[in-house]
């Protein structure tokens, strides 16, 4: 599926596309830089760092949308690090759900299955 025409707020879901999704102004956005820490359900003291954006993409003369997360606890864990590689497979569980999240079926059918 090709869809290098297509506007970015027919891709990203609103919350996401944010001002990008107005008729108003969203042709005329040069960039967007947000930044959300979220609290995360699945441990104490655990939280996502979201970091999404329209920007011009380097030297090509396109445009692109970012959506970067990082996971992070401040709880703390055991010494043998047992319980680091549970919390860590749940934060790669999570990523994934948040970025199918963040993108509308059309994008979605253009990665193909492979996200």
């Amino acid at each position: 599926m090709h869809i290098e025409d297509v506007p970015w707020a027919a891709l990203i879901q609103p919350s996401f596309a944010g001002l990008i999704a107005t008729e108003e102004i969203g042709a005329e956005i040069h960039s967007i830089d947000a930044r959300t820490i979220t609290r995360l359900a699945i441990e104490p003291e655990s939280f996502v760092l979201i970091r999404h954006g329209l920007f011009d993409a380097a030297g090509t003369g396109h445009r692109g949308f970012v959506i970067d997360s990082d996971f992070y606890t401040q709880a703390q864990v055991r010494s043998d690090g047992e319980d680091a590689f549970s919390i860590l497979d749940e934060f790669h569980r999570i990523s994934g759900d948040l970025f199918r999240w963040a993108i509308k079926p059309r994008l979605t059918a253009a990665l193909g299955d492979g996200h």
